[in-house]
């Protein structure tokens, strides 16, 4: 019975962090197909971005890679690869996440309008 109460006062309290739904991109930043757990960090730049995904490392950079074209640097830091493209205005870091990937992305400043 206490443990029922407990639960209901957690139900009627709300979470204490909202959770977001995922966008399909974060300032011009696209995110690997069916991103899951998306946390914004700031609605103005500079901002960042975390989510998970169903995929390897490896295979997620690759999504970066061909959304992104080249980037600046790619390197393994920490067991983390990120990936710096336009000059560091966007950062992609890359970490292994149980069965898949979490991805931070971090945006600087906006990608001039194409």
């Amino acid at each position: 019975m206490k443990n029922s109460l407990l639960f209901a006062g957690l139900l009627l309290s709300g979470p204490a962090v909202a959770e977001t739904g995922c966008p399909t991109d974060f300032f011009q930043t696209p995110l690997y197909p069916d991103a899951r757990f998306c946390q914004t960090f700031n609605d103005k730049l500079p901002a960042t971005l975390s989510y998970h995904a169903n995929s390897g490392i490896d295979e997620t950079a690759d999504f970066y890679l061909q959304q992104l074209g080249n980037p600046g640097s790619d390197e393994m830091l920490k067991g983390r690869r990120v990936l710096q493209f336009e000059q560091g205005q966007k950062i992609v870091v890359l970490s292994v996440d149980g069965q898949g990937t979490q991805i931070d992305i971090l945006v600087k400043q906006s990608s001039p309008a194409a």
